[in-house]
């Protein structure tokens, strides 16, 4: 069996209205873009939302860094 952690989305949240994804702060179910099945899977990295999550942050990453080196 695998721990837990292996088979979310670390970005899941629960509340009373539902399962909420936490990089969109929304509930899993009213997101266009989102499906549960993912969210429970191991596979929930192939998810539109979390890759985006993914990408935005390694263009911040990239940026800071030519910046902190004195590039562009």
């Amino acid at each position: 069996m695998y721990p837990k952690s292996n088979r979310i989305c670390p970005h899941l949240k629960g509340d009373s209205a539902g399962v909420i994804c936490g990089i969109v702060n929304t509930p899993v179910r009213s997101s266009d873009d989102a499906d549960i099945r993912l969210c429970m899977s191991k596979r929930y990295e192939a998810c539109s939302i979390y890759y985006r999550l993914l990408r935005e942050t390694a263009i911040k990453s990239i940026s800071s860094h030519t910046v902190f080196e004195g590039g562009v």
